[in-house]
C-alpha cells in the first residue's frame, strides 16, 4: 500500500518521502524542535490543489496524518510552517513542513502524536556479527551504522542508526521520555537505558545535553542530517532537527531533465537563475503547482 497523507482535508496521494524530526533536552523539551516534513510528486499533466499557508503571522494549524506500507501515524493540531512548490519539465513537486508550538508537546501535557508501525522486517546478521547490536525496550537488533565522536575539549557524540519497524524506535523512545518529564512538576527526565553491545548505556539528566532523532523514508532519506562536528560544537538551544531543504541547483535541473528523456544540456551551456526575496504578506498565495 503506498503511503499516502492527509493534513485537515487536503489529501497528498503520491508521497516520495517524509522526515519526522525532533530535538529534545532535559528539563526543557522540545521547545518548537520537533518537524514532520512531506515530500509529494505530482505528474506534471495534473495540477494538484493549492495549500493555504495562512498569512499575517497566522498559520494553519490543523491534524496531519501518515498512512500506508505497515504505518499509521497521528499528529493532532500540527502548524503548517512552510510550502516549498516546484516545477521541473517533466513533474511537479512540494515540500511541507510541519511543526509542533511548544504549548502543546512541552506545557504540561503529552503530545498529541500516536505513531503505529507494525514492519516485522529486521537486518540479517552482517560481517560484523554481533558485534553492534542495539535495544531500547524491544527484542536486540543488528545497526545499519554507528559513529561516534570522542573530544576533550567538546561533547561527546554517538550516533545509531536502524531500520525503522514495530519496535525499538528512536522517535518513539523520545516522544515518551518527553511525556514523562513534562507531566513531572519538575520537568525531570526519567532515568533510561541503551542496550548497546560495545557498553550499555545509562541516561540520564546529569549526562545528556540533548538527543537527536530522526525517522525518514523515500526521497528524503537522502537528505542530510546534522554532522557530529556541528552538533558538539553548538549550544544545544541550536535547532539541528530543522530539515536543511535542499532545493535543485541548475544542474540537478540539466540532468533531471536528461533523465526524464528531454533534452540534454552539456556542461558547456550557460544557466541562469534569479532569486527574489519578498515583505512578508506579498506573493505568498502563488499556486506553482
Amino acid at each position: 500500500m503506498p503511503v499516502k497523507a492527509k493534513y485537515g482535508d487536503h489529501e497528498f496521494l503520491n508521497v516520495k518521502g517524509y522526515r519526522i524530526s525532533m530535538q529534545m533536552v532535559p528539563g526543557q523539551g522540545f521547545g518548537g524542535r520537533f518537524y514532520v516534513y512531506i515530500y509529494e510528486v505530482v505528474d506534471a499533466v495534473k495540477s494538484r490543489k493549492h495549500v493555504d499557508v495562512g498569512k499575517d503571522g497566522l498559520v494553519p494549524r490543523l491534524d496531519l496524518s501518515i498512512k500506508g506500507d505497515n504505518r499509521d501515524y497521528e499528529f493532532k493540531k500540527m502548524d503548517l510552517w512552510s510550502v516549498e512548490t516546484g516545477v521541473t519539465r517533466s513533474e511537479r513537486y512540494r515540500l511541507l513542513e510541519f511543526r509542533y508550538d511548544p504549548e502543546l508537546t512541552d506545557r504540561g501535557e503529552k503530545a498529541p502524536v500516536k505513531l503505529s508501525n507494525t514492519d516485522k522486517t529486521e537486518l540479517k546478521k552482517g560481517a560484523l556479527q554481533d558485534d553492534y547490536m542495539y535495544a531500547l525496550g524491544g527484542s536486540a537488533e543488528h545497526l545499519l551504522g554507528c559513529v561516534g565522536r570522542q573530544c576533550g575539549n567538546e561533547d561527546s557524540i554517538i550516533r545509531f542508526t536502524g531500520l525503522r519497524n514495530h519496535q525499538n524506535s528512536w522517535v518513539e523512545k523520545i516522544i515518551e521520555l518527553n511525556d514523562q518529564q513534562v507531566t513531572e512538576s519538575n520537568m525531570l527526565m526519567p532515568e533510561w537505558e541503551v542496550k548497546f553491545s560495545r557498553r550499555a548505556l545509562k541516561i540520564d539528566r546529569t549526562n545528556l545535553r540533548m538527543v537527536l532523532a530522526e525517522e525518514s523514508y523515500g526521497d528524503l532519506l537522502t537528505y542530510p542530517i546534522p554532522s557530529l562536528v556541528n552538533v558538539a560544537s553548538r549550544d544545544v538551544g541550536q535547532d539541528h532537527a530543522r530539515l536543511n531543504i535542499h532545493t535543485m541547483t541548475p544542474w540537478d535541473l540539466a540532468e533531471h531533465d536528461q533523465r526524464r528523456g528531454f533534452q540534454a544540456i552539456a556542461k558547456e551551456r550557460s544557466l541562469e537563475t534569479a532569486t527574489l526575496l519578498f515583505q512578508q504578506g506579498h506573493y505568498y498565495d502563488v499556486e506553482l503547482i
